[in-house]
């Protein structure tokens, strides 16, 4: 068996609503499948095909490339680069349209939410909906908007998931440095791992996963830059005491230890095989990034690792069954 825990969809609701009120990024339609382009200032450019995300399409690559489940969140663009007036709006359709395609495939897919991350309240009312819907989980983009992920107005949301048992998924987006980093296409390249590092460091040294050590957290490809700078970051933490005034427990040991979880959405075997010593075998769940890398890529890399039967089971579906508690 093998789940993907890192898979895409984009409802066309969602396309919809960018065309209709999204500012930054600039949604345009091209074509009469509802494929759209979403511009970031005339320095980066997403298209959003409509095919690869149709979820007939979804389910005959994973057919395909004998993945069994899928864990199902949309790509970006995050809602919350939406004004608040249509950000509830927004979440609310993207999860309409997953429980759908959960729906009508049942025990194919399974729901990772949106939610308006940035609106207390109603990011709180969106988790309890989306859990009494079946969904295993939320996303939780690098930025949300212009706002960071340990900001005071955020940190109720992650209380509530440790209660309601709701995982939440780092998922990279367009970092607000964009510009920055704009030329020989590095937004997608390096920056989108830069990004969701930062924002996994500023939860842990926020003390934000400290205070809430039932929050389970799966950081994407295989760590972002994270475990290949953990010596930088100790001496800087433990030696210099830069930035550790909120945490008790070293970032080393949150990263390894405690409620991080990793996937294997990194298209090398080197990197993967870092992963493989860094960490758990435990800690390490198979994922694609659907529709950006052709899954048969991850498969066969992780076949390879040197992994014995056993932990091979674990990497492909048996901590992913665990961590989001499918019941298999």
């Amino acid at each position: 068996m093998i789940i993907d825990v890192q898979a895409h969809v984009f409802p066309v609701e969602f396309s919809e609503i960018l065309l209709a009120h999204s500012k930054f990024p600039a949604a345009a339609k091209r074509g009469e499948k509802m494929d759209i382009a979403l511009d970031y200032g005339g320095k980066f450019t997403a298209p959003i095909m409509r095919d690869d995300y149709d979820p007939d399409k979804v389910i005959a690559v994973m057919d395909k490339n004998g993945v069994d489940i899928s864990m199902i969140s949309c790509n970006i663009p995050d809602a919350s680069t939406l004004d608040d007036e249509f950000l509830v709006k927004a979440a609310r359709a993207i999860n309409d349209a997953i429980a759908g395609y959960c729906h009508t495939f049942k025990g194919r897919f399974y729901g990772v939410a949106s939610i308006p991350w940035r609106l207390t309240d109603e990011a709180i009312k969106e988790v309890s909906r989306v859990k009494a819907m079946g969904f295993k989980g939320v996303q939780l983009h690098s930025h949300l908007g212009e706002m960071f992920v340990d900001d005071p107005a955020v940190l109720p949301v992650y209380g509530h998931c440790e209660k309601a048992g709701m995982p939440v998924l780092i998922h990279p987006c367009v970092p607000l440095w964009y510009i920055n980093v704009s030329s020989y296409g590095l937004i997608p390249m390096i920056s989108f791992q830069m990004d969701t590092s930062i924002a996994l460091m500023r939860l842990i040294l926020s003390g934000t996963l400290e205070k809430h050590p039932d929050l389970k957290v799966i950081m994407p490809h295989a760590g972002g830059v994270i475990p290949y700078m953990e010596g930088r970051i100790t001496y800087q933490t433990e030696v210099v005491k830069r930035g550790r005034e909120n945490i008790k427990i070293p970032v080393k040991e949150q990263m390894r230890n405690r409620n991080i979880w990793y996937d294997t959405v990194a298209p090398s075997a080197e990197t993967l095989g870092f992963l493989k010593n860094y960490t758990s075998v435990d800690k390490i769940m198979f994922g694609t990034d659907y529709p950006f890398v052709d899954g048969k890529v991850f498969i066969d890399i992780v076949k390879n690792l040197g992994y014995d039967r056993e932990d091979l089971e674990k990497v492909f579906w048996k901590n992913a069954n665990a961590f989001f508690e499918l019941g298999l």
